[in-house]
């Protein structure tokens, strides 16, 4: 080999010695490693499930019904008559029904309630006797009429009997009497056949009427 081609192999021995990459340098070049982080989303469906869900839940929860309050009924009453009916003092609403003869000391029938939004609803067709009322309804709350519907002959033979005495102490308590039966007071001294007094007044939403 000449100089010549000495001088050749030594300059693309140089040469390649400039292009080839070293490990160091390589190592500096990589670019360093990085965590990856995947985020997805809900798809439209899940969404509208939750949300369904979700209404589902509060619609349940407006809607459920809130606890009634109980109503004492005359149903105890049946097939023990002529024995009198007494409900009184009652912190519910009473509805009663009668269809039997009742024959009572001072009450032939007492109905009581006490507290607001405690009506009474009483009909009744059997025939009463008594020496004090044949029929007896008091409430004494707001909001608590009194309904009285008689098809039954009542009898008093005492000093001052009543045959239907009803009487609300609350405001917005009216009272309605309807009777169709004969009221028949027996040597009494001051028997008033029907009397019916609401205290809390008209100008309060209180009203009488008895046909």
């Amino acid at each position: 080999m000449n100089r010549h081609n000495r001088r050749r192999v030594r300059a693309l021995t140089a040469r390649n010695a400039q292009l080839a990459p070293s490990a160091t340098s390589s190592a500096q070049a990589a670019p360093p490693e990085q965590l990856s982080y995947r985020f997805t989303t809900a798809s439209p469906r899940a969404l509208l499930l939750g949300t369904a869900l979700a209404s589902t839940f509060l619609l349940a929860s407006l809607a459920a019904p809130t606890p009634a309050h109980a109503v004492v009924t005359c149903a105890g009453d049946v097939g023990t008559g002529p024995t009198p009916i007494q409900h009184a003092g009652v912190n519910d609403s009473i509805e009663c029904v009668n269809t039997e003869a009742r024959t009572g000391g001072v009450h032939a029938i007492r109905l009581s309630t006490i507290n607001p939004d405690h009506p009474i609803d009483l009909e009744s067709i059997g025939t009463l006797t008594a020496t004090g009322f044949g029929i007896y309804a008091v409430t004494q709350g707001n909001d608590s009429p009194i309904t009285i519907t008689n098809g039954g002959d009542i009898n008093g033979n005492s000093v001052g009997p009543f045959g239907i005495f009803a009487t609300v102490g609350g405001y917005d308590s009216s009272i309605l009497v309807d009777n169709t039966g004969a009221i028949t007071l027996v040597g009494a001294v001051n028997a008033r056949g029907i009397q019916a007094d609401a205290s809390g007044g008209s100008a309060n939403g209180s009203s009488v009427t008895v046909t």
